[in-house]
């Protein structure tokens, strides 16, 4: 909502209080105009006022109407049930209890519609300052409150009071994650609560645990970690509040700390192949075998290579020029990359070379190919009076779609001297659609920081609901694909490749669900479709064909 009239709007827009229990994303936020400011007198008249997800006090939402301040209430709607409760009974003439932190914005906002009939119960102890007389009590929790503990103060308030109403308002995401805390504590020996210091949900998560008799660390970055690998099993959680990408680098790092010699080598191995673009450099190469195949071409070594140099050289590009947004989404990636910048941009400039040098042993049609795809992946981030080709929304991931296609199969067309047929068009949609999913899935897991980032991928211009769509009616649309071409071309390997859609349709299952993967899994199982490709068309070739 903030971000979305950030777009709109051109002067800076004030926060009462940090959007978001995030240091680092907070301090990104502020230079591009969203400000944290907890005072409202402070706040010059015309700006633009965000109310968060906590609400506020009565007096804050009066103070906006007589002042010349545009109000954006982001206010939770489970916060804005429980104020709608409070005001209701307050009306009534009924007295509230608000089991919570009495601190706690949320708290403060709830108070402040009560009067002199409004209570906090901060801990048992508060009740017994509760006045003595027999009063209609109406209870309501704090939205993040410990289920437990506001069962323990109901059940004590019965004791003194008898015309008591209650109201569960605990949310129930909040109450589920608090239940799957306990559970997990009886399983391991150490549970890692993500999350903001200030957080009281994330508070909650930690204090949990502890009273299930398991030690708790509260963190909010990765970088935060202590050394775990006294502990066999670590749990993780984390609040409603923390972002999934700090959650999957927390995950990441404690991954990297356990299993034995063997284990780590074979992480280190795959974690320095996802890193480098070495592992998307060798994939192309698989897909670009497949797409030969597919065109009735036979495969050279040389096509291949050219292939992988192209890829690589055009990711570590990417990263490269977009070094502010990929700091934030792969610090880890950035690291390896600053570490290792010299080798790998001399692998870069020296496969493209290679490349555009044994083009030239092919013919000049595959020299000028290999040249204008070089040229078009530099123009695509070279800004022209202040604009780049980069900057409309959706286009990296369609650019990119067609850049593998375009290469990969008239790679091996032009090298042959072959002439554009029916193989060819099935080819080039496979390649393109198989490279939009790869994009778009990956789009998908960002799609939060992206947001916050100001990052315009095609996920975030199509919206959330229709790229999950997508990413099943691409596969479905694969399978589809290869059943036409099949019956067109009379060639099996069509059928052979069936089970490549399956595979993408099972990973786009993973991701939606949001189970968390480390970055190094989720992209060796994401472009497992490139690899999965190669390996059938390899296949039904030794069937078909022999060695």
């Amino acid at each position: 909502m903030v971000i979305n009239k950030r777009k709109r709007w051109h002067g800076n827009i004030f926060v009462l209080g940090p959007l978001i229990h995030n240091k680092k994303v907070v301090d990104f936020l502020s230079k591009k105009g969203i400000k944290t400011e907890k005072d409202l007198s402070k706040i010059p008249d015309g700006s633009v006022v965000v109310i968060r997800s906590h609400g506020a006090p009565k007096e804050v939402y009066d103070e906006i109407k007589k002042r010349d301040l545009i109000l954006l209430d982001a206010t939770c709607p489970k916060v804005k049930k429980v104020h709608q409760i409070v005001k209701k009974h307050i009306e009534r003439g009924d007295s509230v209890i608000i089991v919570g932190d009495r601190n706690h914005a949320e708290v403060k906002g709830l108070l402040s519609f009560t009067g002199d009939r409004g209570y906090v119960v901060e801990k048992l102890e508060d009740i017994k300052k509760l006045p003595l007389e027999d009063r209609n009590w109406v209870v309501v929790a704090q939205t993040t409150q410990n289920i437990l503990f506001f069962n323990k103060v109901l059940k004590e308030l019965k004791k003194y009071y008898s015309n008591i109403k209650y109201y569960n308002t605990i949310c129930m995401a909040t109450h589920v994650r608090q239940d799957e805390v306990r559970k997990m504590a009886k399983e391991v020996d150490i549970m890692v609560v993500v999350g903001g210091k200030n957080s009281a949900n994330t508070r909650r998560l930690a204090e949990i645990s502890r009273e299930e008799g398991i030690e708790a660390i509260h963190i909010e970055e990765a970088d935060e970690l202590k050394d775990l690998r006294e502990y066999r099993r670590v749990g993780v959680t984390a609040g409603a509040s923390t972002p999934h990408w700090i959650t999957r680098r927390v995950i990441s790092r404690i991954e990297e700390m356990s299993g034995n010699r063997v284990e780590n080598t074979i992480r280190r191995f795959f974690t320095l192949l996802v890193r480098s673009n070495l592992y998307v450099a060798l994939g192309a190469a698989a897909l670009s075998y497949t797409a030969c195949r597919m065109q009735s071409i036979e495969p050279k070594i040389i096509f291949e290579f050219i292939a992988a140099t192209y890829i690589f050289s055009m990711h570590l590009f990417n990263q490269m020029s977009e070094w502010f947004y990929t700091e934030y989404l792969y610090p880890e990636r950035i690291k390896f990359i600053e570490k290792n910048k010299r080798i790998l941009l001399g692998i870069s400039l020296g496969g493209v070379l290679l490349s555009i040098f044994f083009s030239l042993f092919l013919n000049f049609s595959t020299f000028i190919l290999i040249l204008i795809m070089i040229i078009l992946g530099i123009i695509y981030k070279f800004p022209f009076k202040r604009f780049k080709l980069s900057d409309i929304p959706g286009s990296k991931d369609l650019f990119m779609a067609g850049a593998w296609a375009t290469f990969l199969v008239l790679l091996h067309l032009f090298s042959k001297g072959e002439s554009i047929n029916a193989g060819t068009m099935g080819a080039f949609i496979y390649v393109f659609l198989i490279s939009l999913h790869r994009s778009l899935i990956i789009s998908y897991r960002d799609l939060q920081i992206d947001t916050i980032l100001g990052r315009e991928s095609l996920a975030i211009w199509l919206g959330e609901l229709n790229v999950k769509l997508l990413l099943f009616i691409i596969p479905g649309i694969i399978l589809a694909l290869l059943m036409v071409f099949s019956f067109i071309t009379g060639s099996s390997l069509w059928l052979f490749l069936m089970p490549v859609p399956l595979y993408i349709i099972s990973i786009s299952y993973l991701t939606t669900e949001h189970y968390l993967m480390r970055e190094v899994i989720f992209e060796i199982l994401v472009d497992g479709s490139l690899y999965l490709g190669g390996f059938l068309a390899y296949l039904w070739k030794l069937v078909y064909m022999g060695f």
